[in-house]
């Protein structure tokens, strides 16, 4: 079987957003962490996370996974397998009543 991979990168465009804010805790306090071409990563001084500091906007998350197949079904073990994994995760949701 012969595959391709298509060769699917996000460049981020001016329009993209940038963070100024910790997405977890809400810090402002954040450094760049790594950057390159196309990679825009941040680090949060305050819980240390790193993240990907550029939002795309709708219509580049669009243009991104459209080039991606599009399933319309989902087998059996799958749906099977993602219900225990949100049954396990259950104890730790939260409300807000």
């Amino acid at each position: 079987m012969n595959e391709q991979k298509a060769n699917i990168r996000y460049s981020p465009s001016p329009e993209s957003t940038k963070l100024s804010a910790c997405p977890v805790c809400g810090s402002a306090s954040i450094k760049e962490f790594f950057h390159s071409k196309d990679n825009f990563l941040s680090k949060c001084k305050n819980c240390h996370l790193v993240f990907s500091n550029s939002v795309p906007t709708s219509s580049e998350l669009m243009n991104f996974y459209s080039q991606y197949p599009r399933y319309t079904q989902t087998a059996e073990v799958v749906i099977r397998n993602y219900n225990n994994i949100l049954d396990g995760l259950e104890k730790y949701r939260k409300t807000i009543a």
